[in-house]
């Protein structure tokens, strides 16, 4: 649906909707929206992508080709993308709200990432990742969250000369 900057395209959404309403005018319906990033906005964002061990933002081989890994994947801990993903969500869930099917929707389940299922796109690979700087400091936070200090971190992990500035 979101077809480019400040680009929507509902069509096909809306077609759907109403085929399911033709066989059944009084029917209901829960919409499925995937929030993954386009190809235009990982192309025009590839600060925001996924990097891998290798450096890079794409698998190489060997790969585990469970998905289409032979292209970019946005950065989870990426701000960005959280803030357009989640500004897409609202334009798709607003289109729905005022459409003529709103009265049948009665949830939305969202799907994202891996098989649409919400875990990591890195799972079963080969090649780990995410090094993204934004996961990186997503990380970090965590970290400090659950262990307050550098001292209750160094115990933890045993070593006596980590810092939070310091954990990859």
């Amino acid at each position: 649906t979101w077809s480019g900057p400040d680009q929507w395209d509902f069509g096909q959404m809306d077609e759907r909707a109403h085929i399911i309403l033709s066989a059944e005018p009084n029917g209901l319906i829960m919409p499925r929206i995937y929030i993954g990033t386009p190809q235009w906005w990982w192309e025009r964002h590839p600060e925001e992508m996924i990097v891998l061990d290798h450096g890079g933002a794409v698998y190489q081989d060997p790969h585990n080709d469970v998905f289409n890994m032979k292209r970019p994947y946005a950065c989870i801990a990426s701000p960005k993308r959280r803030a357009d993903m989640g500004e897409a969500l609202r334009k798709t869930i607003e289109h729905m709200q005022q459409s003529d099917y709103a009265q049948h929707i009665f949830g939305y389940e969202i799907a994202a990432l891996g098989s649409e299922e919400w875990y990591h796109m890195t799972v079963n690979q080969l090649q780990l990742g995410d090094y993204n700087p934004n996961m990186q400091a997503a990380f970090r936070k965590w970290l400090r969250e659950k262990y307050q200090t550098d001292h209750s971190l160094q115990v933890s992990w045993r070593k006596p000369e980590i810092t939070f500035a310091q954990v990859t």
